[in-house]
C-alpha cells in the first residue's frame, strides 16, 4: 500500500527514508512539476530503497499507465514503488 501524507505533517513521519534530495525535489513533483502547497496530499512507496515523493493523483496515474515487466516501478529510481523492501 502506498502511504499518503499530507505536506504539513512530512515532519512528523519518521518512515520516510532519509536521503540527500535536492531543493527542487523536495518543492515540486517530479511528475507534474507543480510545487508543493500546504495540504496537498502526498505519498511515498512503502519500499525504502525508494525515497521519493508525490502529489497521490500524479503516482497513481502514472503507475496506472505505466508498467514495465509487470512491475510498478518508480519514475525517478525505477525502484518497485508497491513492494515493501525486505
Amino acid at each position: 500500500m502506498v502511504e499518503r501524507l499530507h505536506l504539513s505533517t512530512m515532519e512528523k513521519n519518521t518512515e520516510i527514508p532519509f536521503q540527500p534530495i535536492t531543493d527542487l525535489e523536495i518543492m515540486s513533483c517530479p511528475i507534474c512539476l507543480d510545487p508543493y502547497k500546504v495540504e496537498d496530499e502526498i505519498c511515498s512507496s512503502p519500499n525504502k530503497a525508494c525515497p521519493h515523493i508525490y502529489h497521490t493523483n500524479c503516482i497513481i496515474d502514472w503507475l496506472l499507465r505505466d508498467t514495465q515487466n509487470d512491475r510498478q516501478v518508480c519514475p525517478m529510481c525505477r525502484y518497485d514503488f508497491l513492494e515493501q523492501s525486505s
